[in-house]
């Protein structure tokens, strides 16, 4: 089932594709075949002249700013409001990104709405009462009053996300009242194949894996929920949040990216020795012959690729499209090759 609230101000949540993942999708959604414009004010707020006859009957104004104003508009008229800006001296941009959200897992376009792939896994919804991670979307900027509206219904803020997003823990309740401000555009269930994933879910081998958690009430489930999946778990925490180390089933992957406050999973990637800085310095592989520096063995680098089994396809690697960098900090004692 999918719920939206129709308003005349933002117009009805345009009716998805027959790939568009059916879950409640909350806020006031954007317009298919509109864009976002920022419009400057001639003066500063309370001041500023307003931008009504620049937006005209062509856009619609949604939230005014000490400098500028937030207008919607069909793509079809943006030719005209930039025209009319510009004949009053006013500056005029556009902002199309303001209904994109960047997320791991993919971009999504809030005015059609979450596209949900053929074996992405899902969240329907959330227990009531249970706080879990929602993804949500201003209408522009946020300003302060906004934040301070949702820090005071409940929400907690976990991280911001592209563009005038961010994603939040709330619970059920919480997230029907936010999704009656008209500044909240946009808010979905952050649906587990939109997290990220940075794990071989093809290998059958066991992976040491780190588990980003959300600081948020149910902390001690989703903990002990993560600790029954991995076995045993490392706990450390910073300033960026909270992170389980421990050791990883492909199979479990799934499981993990469904909890309500897992943020993301990823792989933890071993520390080898290398030679290579040795192998492409110049200033110890180097001689002169004829006044010229040279290399004392040219092909010391490739030989060092494909010996030491550190690129075993390099050997077979067309040249087209690379380009060769050559750096020298000229503080090596002894370096005279720049």
């Amino acid at each position: 089932m999918r719920f939206s609230r129709s308003f005349s101000s933002f117009g009805i949540l345009a009716i998805l594709s027959a790939l568009a993942y059916a879950a409640p999708v909350f806020g006031a959604a954007g317009r298919q075949g509109y864009t976002k414009l920022l419009v400057s004010h001639l003066f500063v707020q309370p001041n500023a002249s307003a931008p009504a006859q620049i937006s005209g009957n062509d856009g619609l104004i949604l939230a005014d700013y000490d400098s500028f104003s937030l207008v919607s508009a069909p793509q079809a008229s943006v030719e005209r409001i930039v025209a009319r800006g510009v004949a009053a001296g006013l500056g005029v941009t556009i902002h199309d990104e303001y209904d994109l959200v960047g997320l791991p897992g993919g971009t999504i376009d809030t005015r059609i709405g979450i596209v949900k792939p053929p074996t992405g896994e899902t969240i329907s919804a959330y227990a009531s009462g249970k706080y879990g991670l929602y993804v949500l979307q201003f209408i522009g900027p946020p300003r302060p009053e906004w934040i301070k509206t949702l820090l005071t219904s409940g929400a907690v803020i976990i991280e911001a996300v592209p563009l005038n997003a961010y994603v939040v823990a709330l619970t059920p309740e919480i997230a029907v009242t936010l999704s009656k401000l008209s500044e909240v555009q946009f808010l979905e269930i952050y649906q587990p194949f939109l997290k990220g994933a940075i794990v071989d879910r093809v290998s059958g081998i066991d992976q040491d894996v780190i588990v980003e958690v959300a600081e948020a009430p149910g902390i001690a489930e989703t903990t002990a929920a993560i600790t029954r999946v991995l076995g045993s778990v490392e706990q450390r925490k910073n300033r960026g949040g909270l992170y389980l180390y421990g050791r990883l089933k492909p199979g479990d992957v799934s499981k993990l990216l469904s909890d309500p406050l897992v943020i993301a999973i990823h792989q933890l990637t071993g520390l080898t020795p290398s030679d290579e800085r040795q192998a492409t310095s110049l200033s110890s592989n180097t001689m002169t012959s004829g006044g010229n520096v040279i290399p004392t063995q040219p092909g010391s680098y490739a030989s060092w690729l494909t010996g030491a089994n550190a690129c075993n396809v390099c050997g077979n690697l067309s040249n087209e499209g690379f380009i060769i960098g050559i750096a020298d900090t000229g503080v090596d004692s002894g370096a005279n090759a720049y």
